[in-house]
């Protein structure tokens, strides 16, 4: 089964982007988004779980293949903050909006990060009028994880808005 079949089909598919993404020095920028991830803070929402997260959401126009990082918002201590909504589909937080930690600005402009956001986006499937009308009704979020010695770690970038 093809990869890009495999998505449509599955709902996921694996890559091996190293195979992929040739044009950038791979070691220098996993370090740089390896310190990200080494310093992630505790999920406010589960501290009691292990739970470590940082969150921020971008939107890619179709034809484009730009990144548009979505502006953070402030708490009280001023520190950056993404919101997050996941409607009915989380019992515990069912219609609430919370909020995360963003990712640091070094992380958003790292362009290993950005290449495998792009990546994810280009398996996505998109018709001639989507791309011409990319915000009528289309939603897409992409998971894109990737492992960092031996830790598994999600991110989850806004594809386009409704």
């Amino acid at each position: 089964m093809k990869k890009k079949n495999a998505l449509g089909t599955l709902g996921f598919t694996r890559f091996q982007l190293s195979k992929e993404i040739t044009d950038i020095d791979l070691n220098s920028t996993l370090a740089e988004l390896r310190l990200e991830f080494e310093n992630l803070p505790i999920d406010p929402y589960a501290k009691k779980l292990h739970r470590y997260r940082r969150y921020s959401r971008a939107v890619i126009i179709p034809g484009k293949q730009e990144i548009h990082w979505i502006p953070d918002v402030y708490n009280e201590a001023g520190e950056p903050m993404s919101e997050y909504f996941q409607g009915r589909f989380n019992p515990e937080y069912a219609d609430e909006y919370r909020r995360f930690p963003s990712l640091s600005e070094s992380a958003k402009s790292n362009k290993l990060l950005q290449q495998i956001i792009q990546f994810g986006f280009n398996q996505t499937f998109w018709n001639s009028r989507d791309i011409l009308l990319p915000f009528q009704g289309k939603s897409i979020i992409l998971e894109s994880c990737i492992t960092l010695k031996s830790k598994f770690f999600c991110f989850q970038p806004l594809i386009s808005l409704d």
